[in-house]
């Protein structure tokens, strides 16, 4: 009897042995080490021309920032999307393509300007919130970036056409906001105890049917979010799984915020547009020299400073692989343009990783 009793304990003791070297090869494959002070350094610099910028590096599945600069921007800040928001609006087209008469391939032509429906009304606040022009015909119309021609969903996509995105929206803008805000919760907290927990309410309670509709392209105020919120709804969506509770407790386990199911066909559709976007399309200009990262995916934003309707601020999100680990790189410029400033922030991270 002694002697089971000596076995049963030495086998205990090699079990305890063999779990903990098995639970701390785990943790440690999943960690990216970051030389935290020369990146500090890095982006320090780059915010002495361009204030106010802030980057997340997060870890979609386990919900970990791993590094942070600028907390007060990136917990606590909300700022417009802008077209970062377009890939939860192609997924809304997708998975309700009969009350969108949504189809991929059909091209929509793009000459640079979406004319406002005849019957839209267009309120005092609206000409505060957008840049809303006139032809001489009589006709209203918000702006492109550019006259992008024959445009189907890859396209819109890499090169984040508004045209397309606002026609397919207008079929049922109630709709597509409510998509945003229900299904794919972007006015909804991060949940947990970072302190960008709060929800950040819309701009106008009683808002237009202009700033509904502008919605589907992450403009007029009525969806704002913070680098912290895109990090935690593009980590879900990258991996197809439920959108986690944000942690700077590398050690916590992963905690579901929101239950999330993916059409997985559209959603990897739609991933193979968004590789494009740094191969031919808005980021194409952001060259890597990190040889150690592949970019996976990524889409920018550019999105208008809520009543300065000639002043913007700038977004990326990145999806990389790094050591066959992968990642979600947020950044974000205060004053810029997505396919520039915020652009040559996220390739002075990348290449220094």
């Amino acid at each position: 009897m002694q002697y089971i009793q000596y076995q049963i304990s030495t086998y205990k003791i090699i079990f305890s042995i063999l779990f903990s070297v098995f639970a701390f090869v785990s943790f440690s494959d999943s960690l990216l080490s970051y030389d935290t002070e020369k990146l500090n350094s890095l982006i320090q610099e780059f915010s002495r021309h361009h204030p106010g910028s802030s980057v997340i590096i997060y870890n979609p599945d386990k919900g970990h920032v791993e590094y942070v600069f600028n907390r007060e921007t990136a917990f606590r800040g909300f700022f417009s999307p802008g077209s970062i928001i377009k890939v939860f609006s192609a997924m809304a087209f997708m998975e309700n393509a009969g009350q969108f008469q949504f189809n991929p391939s059909r091209r929509i032509i793009c000459r640079g300007k979406y004319f406002l429906l005849p019957s839209v009304r267009i309120t005092p606040s609206d000409e505060k919130i957008f840049n809303i022009r006139r032809e001489n015909d009589g006709r209203r119309y918000l702006r492109c970036s550019k006259s992008h021609g024959p445009t189907d969903l890859h396209n819109a996509i890499a090169h984040s056409c508004n045209v397309y995105f606002l026609s397919y929206a207008e079929k049922n803008s109630n709709l597509i906001y409510k998509i945003l805000v229900d299904r794919w919760k972007l006015n909804s907290s991060v949940k947990g105890s970072l302190n960008g927990a709060q929800i950040k309410l819309s701009a106008n309670p009683f808002p237009g049917e202009i700033e509904i509709l502008a919605s589907s392209i992450g403009e007029g105020g009525l969806i704002r979010i913070s680098p912290l919120k895109a990090a935690q709804i593009f980590g879900s969506f990258f991996i197809q799984k439920n959108a986690l509770i944000p942690s700077e407790n590398i050690k916590a386990n992963s905690a579901t915020a929101y239950s999330m199911h993916y059409n997985r066909s559209a959603a990897n559709d739609l991933l193979k547009a968004l590789q494009a976007v740094h191969q031919t399309g808005t980021l194409s200009s952001m060259k890597i020299t990190n040889s150690r990262v592949k970019i996976l995916a990524s889409k920018t934003g550019t999105g208008t400073q809520y009543g300065k309707i000639f002043s913007t601020h700038a977004w990326n999100v990145i999806y990389f692989q790094i050591e066959g680990k992968k990642r979600v790189l947020v950044t974000f410029v205060k004053k810029g343009y997505g396919g520039k400033e915020a652009g040559q922030l996220s390739r002075l991270v990348i290449n220094h990783l």
